[in-house]
């Protein structure tokens, strides 16, 4: 997946989209109300008009969605990377998977923030660490496949 999971995915794209905006110099009034937006998606859902660039069906699926609900329904382990630096993610949302997996007894889950790279895993040089973080992966994966989960 690519969010982090702890919110619901309208609350991450209306976080990323407004700072985006921000940063890029929008005014304040000028800003879309991103909420008038998913409670016309929410009235319309199979409405074909697009927005955000995906049909009304994709966000009416999409907007009120937690994955880390569906993580807390499984054994199996998982593996949540986040980029320390990543602005298409917010960081606070994978915080708070760790923290829901974890206050409900999980204990299935990885959790690796990566200071200093964005969401693609590019450090602030703009050198891709991607394939560092892969081979880590695989490395996580190899060492678990087949193993039950070990609460301590």
């Amino acid at each position: 997946m690519s969010l982090g999971g702890g919110r619901t995915f309208g609350e991450d794209v209306r976080e990323v989209m407004l700072d985006d905006m921000k940063r890029s110099g929008v005014p304040a009034e000028q800003l879309p109300d991103i909420d008038l937006a998913f409670q016309n998606i929410r009235e319309n859902p199979k409405s074909a008009e697009i927005w955000g660039g995906s049909s009304f069906v994709y966000w009416a699926d999409s907007i009120d969605r937690r994955a880390a609900d569906f993580m807390m329904e499984s054994d199996a382990p998982m593996l949540l990377i986040q980029g320390g630096a990543d602005r298409s993610v917010p960081v606070a949302s994978a915080r708070l998977t760790v923290a829901l997996l974890e206050q409900s007894g999980k204990c299935n889950l990885t959790y690796w923030e990566e200071a200093g790279l964005d969401h693609g895993m590019v450090d602030g040089t703009g050198t891709s660490r991607l394939a560092d973080i892969l081979e880590l992966s695989r490395h996580w994966l190899l060492t678990r496949t087949g193993r039950p989960s070990a609460c301590p």
